[in-house]
């Protein structure tokens, strides 16, 4: 879902830091959609840290024939028009 973007990452900073922890601000992930996420805990003063990159996964998938030409470009479609909605808010 689109609008859940970050929000996950973000209850669990508002749940700890109302716990009285102390939040480091780097965020690691295993994949990042590359939807918008990063760039909204940014503007919170939050840095993300991703193993793996949507798009690398997808280029990867691509050549080892595990998706065709046309599921890559429409993956890649539905990432950039989640990260231009998303970065709209």
């Amino acid at each position: 879902m689109v609008a859940s973007l970050a929000h996950t990452k973000e209850s669990a900073i508002d749940f700890l830091d109302g716990a009285g922890l102390k939040i480091f601000p780097l965020i690691c992930v295993v994949v990042d959609r590359e939807e918008g996420g990063k760039e909204t805990l940014r503007k919170k003063g939050y840095d993300l840290f991703s193993i793996l990159k949507f798009k690398k996964i997808l280029k990867l998938y691509l050549e080892k024939s595990l998706i065709n030409e046309d599921y890559h470009k429409k993956s890649l479609r539905y990432s950039r028009i989640a990260k231009k909605y998303a970065l709209k808010k």
